[in-house]
């Protein structure tokens, strides 16, 4: 589509809510080059969980696999 603001430049506040990604999906889908500017997002509250469920002698990282005939990974 060749309108007005195809190639034109666009800066746009807020492309990561709702509307604003919309906005920055229409607009390049018209030609336009946005440019974006948001805040950092919050940390998710499933990330305030992982402190809870850290118990001690469990391990985030497994051990290798054993099984007779197969190389250690």
């Amino acid at each position: 589509m060749n309108g007005f603001r195809a190639g034109k430049r666009v800066f746009l506040t807020g492309h990561t809510g709702f509307k604003g990604s919309w906005l920055a999906f229409w607009l390049q889908h018209l030609g336009a080059r946005v440019i974006g500017s948001a805040l950092a997002p919050p940390p998710a509250p499933v990330y305030r969980w992982f402190g809870l469920l850290l118990m001690p002698g469990i391990s985030a990282q497994p051990k290798p696999a054993r099984w007779p005939g197969l190389p250690i990974v």
